[in-house]
């Protein structure tokens, strides 16, 4: 059983924010799991719906969450005198599988796998 949770960027707070999704009245929040600071307002928790992306219920070398819209870069071993590779993806849901893809993703170890960012920003 994987996690269910999901991210989106608060330009508030120019952070993202990690959690429970919900949206009220056309807007889009996500909510914590801790308590709010008691001066939190609802601006605190509001995410631009265009950054929203789910947790595919992987994690990276370094123990980074994998979210739908990350550019995740998968190094391959050297096989049958083939050196190391390296290819950069981005992570989509795919209506036709009914998953996440690329489905590479799922059959590499986790040493192979490294978030370099996403559609909406990459990593500095």
């Amino acid at each position: 059983m994987r996690t269910i949770k999901f991210r989106g960027y608060n330009p508030k707070n120019k952070k993202w924010i990690y959690g429970h999704y919900f949206m009220n009245r056309h807007q889009h929040f996500i909510v914590r799991n801790e308590l709010a600071p008691p001066q939190a307002t609802w601006e605190d928790y509001e995410v631009e719906p265009e950054t929203i992306g789910q947790y595919i219920g992987l994690n990276d070398k370094n123990g980074t969450e994998i979210y739908e819209d990350d550019i995740v870069r998968v190094t391959y071993p050297p096989m049958r005198g083939r050196k190391v590779t390296t290819k950069e993806y981005t992570v989509a849901w795919s209506e036709q599988s009914g998953m996440f893809t690329p489905m590479g993703l799922y059959n590499a170890d986790n040493s192979e796998l490294e978030v370099i960012g996403n559609i909406h920003k990459r990593k500095e």
